[in-house]
C-alpha cells in the first residue's frame, strides 16, 4: 500500500532538540494565530517583577506546547482517535525516528507502521510513563488511513468537544499506533503543535464562580485500564516477526510485553516546573485557608462549596488537589 506522505524525521529531530498542562488551558494567540494575547502580555509583566510569587506564576501561566497526533489504540476502541502528548513523550517518539545515519524506525509508515508500547503509572503529580517502540511491524489498514483528521484543524476540532475524539493512556499498558501525516498542510510531519496557556485564573482573577457540582461524586479522573483482550490480528496482521524484521527494527528486549518491569523513568509529562512548591498538610488548614488556597491554585469554588462545612470541604479540595502542580 503506497501513501503519498511521508514523516519528515529530521525536522522533527530539530523541532524536539530545540523545545512543555492541564487545567482547562487556553489557546495562546499570540504563537497560534500571531495576534495579540492578554494572557501573554500578563506573564510578561509579572516576569518582570521583583516578587518572587509573581514570577512563579508567570512561570506556571507561560504558553506551553500539546502535541497532537492522528492514533489508533489497538487495545481500545480501535478507532481513529487523536491524541495530545506532553513533551517528554513526544520527544520519545521523535528520537525513535531515523537519525541522519538512518538509525531508527519510522513509525509512522503505514506499509510497516512500528506499534508504540507506553506504559502509564499513576495519575497527577505521581504519574510516570515508560515507552518504546515494538520490534514488530505491522501493515495499517486503508479504513484508519481513510480517517485521520486534519490536525492543521485541530484548533477548531477540539472545540466541538467530542469527548471520545481525544484518546488518553490508560493506567497500566498501552498500544497505539502513531499514523502518518495528514495530507500536504502536515509537510511530513506526523504531529501539530498546540500552544496553550495554564493556569490563567492565577493571573490576577482570583477565585472565578461557577458550577464545580459540589458534593456531588464527580466520578474519578483517575483513567481505568479499560484496554480490550481482543487480538488485533483481525486488523493489524503482524507483518514481520523479530527473526526476520529488517536490521532497523528495535532489537527485543526480551520482555513479551515490551516493557521494563521498573516503569521507567518519571518523565512528569505534563508538569515542567522547575519551581515545585512544598505541598501544605491540608488537614491543618482551615475552611478561609483552603477556600484562599483553592483560588490560588486556580480551582474554581462555587457559591455552594463556600458554604459547606469544612469537614465536607476538605476531602473535596483533597481530591482536586491531587492533579495540581506544587
Amino acid at each position: 500500500m503506497a501513501y503519498k506522505y511521508k514523516t519528515n524525521a529530521k525536522k522533527s529531530h530539530e523541532k524536539a532538540a530545540a523545545s512543555g498542562n492541564r487545567f482547562k488551558p487556553v489557546v495562546c494567540k499570540k504563537r497560534m494565530f500571531g495576534k495579540p494575547c492578554e494572557h501573554c502580555n500578563a506573564v510578561a509583566k509579572l516576569s518582570q517583577s521583583d516578587d518572587e510569587d509573581d514570577k512563579k506564576i508567570a512561570g506556571k501561566c507561560r504558553s506551553k506546547s500539546t502535541y497532537y497526533m492522528n492514533v489508533v489504540d489497538m487495545e481500545g476502541k480501535k478507532t481513529n482517535q487523536i491524541y495530545g502528548s506532553g513533551i517528554e513523550n513526544w520527544r520519545e517518539l521523535v528520537e525513535n525516528l531515523p537519525d541522519e545515519d538512518g538509525e531508527g524506525v519510522d513509525f509512522t509508515d503505514p506499509d510497516k507502521a512500528f506499534p508504540v508500547l507506553l506504559k502509564r503509572i499513576g495519575k497527577g503529580l505521581g504519574t510516570s510513563y515508560s515507552l518504546k517502540i515494538s520490534n514488530k511491524s505491522v501493515v495499517v489498514p486503508a479504513k484508519y488511513l481513510k480517517g485521520m483528521y486534519p490536525l492543521h484543524k485541530i484548533v477548531d476540532i477540539l472545540a466541538k468537544g467530542d469527548e471520545d475524539l481525544v484518546w488518553t493512556p490508560a493506567q497500566g499498558k498501552n498500544k497505539f499506533l502513531v499514523l502518518p501525516p495528514w495530507g500536504k498542510e502536515a509537510d511530513g510531519e506526523f504531529f501539530i503543535e498546540v500552544f496553550y496557556h495554564w493556569n490563567v485564573d492565577l493571573l490576577g482573577a482570583g477565585e472565578v464562580e461557577g458550577d464545580d457540582e459540589f458534593g456531588e461524586d464527580g466520578g474519578d479522573d483517575d483513567f481505568g485500564d479499560n484496554a480490550g483482550d481482543e487480538d488485533f490480528s483481525d486488523d493489524f496482521g503482524d507483518d514481520n516477526t523479530p527473526e526476520d524484521s529488517d536490521d532497523d527494527t528495535p532489537e527485543d528486549s526480551g520482555d513479551d510485553d515490551g516493557f521494563d518491569d521498573d516503569g521507567g523513568a518519571d518523565d512528569a509529562d505534563d508538569f515542567e516546573d522547575n519551581d515545585v512548591e512544598e505541598k501544605p498538610d491540608l488537614d491543618t488548614l482551615d475552611k478561609k485557608a483552603l477556600i484562599k488556597l483553592a483560588g490560588l491554585k486556580g480551582i474554581k469554588l462555587s457559591d455552594k462549596a463556600k458554604a459547606a462545612t469544612v469537614e465536607k470541604l476538605r476531602p473535596y479540595l483533597k481530591k482536586k488537589f491531587e492533579d495540581v502542580p506544587w
